[in-house]
């Protein structure tokens, strides 16, 4: 069933139940029918309006991801980086890459990105061990294995920042997965690309998110505060990972993306959130000065693809699963009107 045509039914049932209640007036009672029929009305059009807010908010989220895939991330030549210039077979990611063929040659010892060292132990690191320790050794590299073509992936978060991968102890683990050594220079067509992004149209589609999702979070309808309680949760969850020196004291968490979050108080880890705001001089000012932060909350990669914890999929993820749920939940209910109209 479509909204439109859930809007057509609650229409015609609203005016159905009001000459209905009117029969109250006179000292009649409404009928089971009609009790029942007024509150699955009522359940019916929250589902609606939850239904159409949250496509809203998924649309506006591929909105965003299309435009910065198009201005800026397009083959991910943005950044400096590596990759593997051959594919790399291995029959399980997440086993120590000494019981991996083709990895014989890895021993135990270190590499350095941008003179970071990385311990290296093939008796007992995978791939997806190193890939998470590199991501957590420093802010400004990002790794990535695809284990549906074996290509293993170092690249810079930083637009004025060369990438430089160095094997210091001879460990093999280089040219185990087909990564030269050396130092790669940033690609220039990230400057055009970054002052793309600092445009009047990257904030309003940023905006245009935000205030759908505020919308969203306002609905208070008992038919869908579960569901809203749990994408509230993860909100607030996603800012103070992002920005763990926010203020948990406040019931106002204030990010440096001009993005605030108010909390019911008294404030506390399970406050839920009342409702969302956003400053666009502040999210402009910020996406000028710091535009590889912005695409890090929001959880876009180089190469365009989304992070599975980053802002827009979970966001974009939990609706589609508690859409999908409220609408099974609610066929019941469907059929009813179905039935009756």
């Amino acid at each position: 069933m479509s909204i439109d045509s859930i809007s057509n039914t609650s229409s015609y049932l609203s005016t159905y139940a009001t000459s209905s209640s009117g029969n109250q007036s006179s000292g009649e009672e409404l009928s089971p029918l009609e009790l029942e029929l007024q509150g699955k009305l009522t359940q019916r059009t929250d589902l609606a309006t939850y239904q159409h807010r949250a496509s809203q908010v998924r649309q506006s989220i591929t909105r965003l991801v299309n435009y910065l895939r198009e201005k800026r991330l397009s083959q991910g030549s943005d950044y400096a980086g590596a990759r593997s210039s051959q594919s790399v077979s291995l029959s399980d990611e997440n086993a120590p890459l000494a019981t991996q063929p083709g990895m014989e040659g890895v021993t135990a010892g270190q590499i350095r990105i941008n003179g970071v060292s990385i311990a290296i132990d093939p008796a007992t690191d995978s791939i997806t061990d190193i890939v998470q320790r590199i991501n957590r050794s420093q802010e400004g590299v990002f790794a990535s294995f695809n284990a549906e073509n074996g290509i293993l992936q170092i690249s810079s978060r930083l637009p004025s920042q060369s990438l430089t991968l160095e094997d210091t102890d001879g460990t093999g683990f280089l040219s185990a997965f087909h990564l030269q050594a050396g130092t790669t220079a940033p690609d220039r067509s990230w400057n055009q690309a970054a002052k793309r992004l600092r445009s009047t149209e990257y904030q309003d589609l940023f905006s245009e998110l935000i205030e759908n999702l505020d919308s969203l979070l306002k609905d208070r309808n008992d038919t869908v505060q579960g569901w809203l309680d749990g994408l509230r949760g993860k909100m607030q969850t996603i800012f103070l990972n992002t920005w763990p020196s926010l203020s948990r004291t406040s019931s106002v968490l204030a990010s440096p993306l001009g993005i605030k979050l108010r909390t019911q108080e008294p404030p506390g880890d399970d406050n839920e959130v009342t409702w969302v705001s956003f400053q666009q001089t502040t999210f402009l000012e910020y996406a000028r000065k710091h535009p590889d932060k912005v695409l890090d909350f929001l959880g876009v990669k180089s190469n365009g693809e989304l992070r599975p914890d980053g802002f827009l999929s979970i966001i974009d993820r939990d609706l589609e699963k508690t859409v999908r749920e409220a609408t099974r939940q609610n066929g019941r209910v469907a059929l009813f009107l179905n039935r009756f109209v």
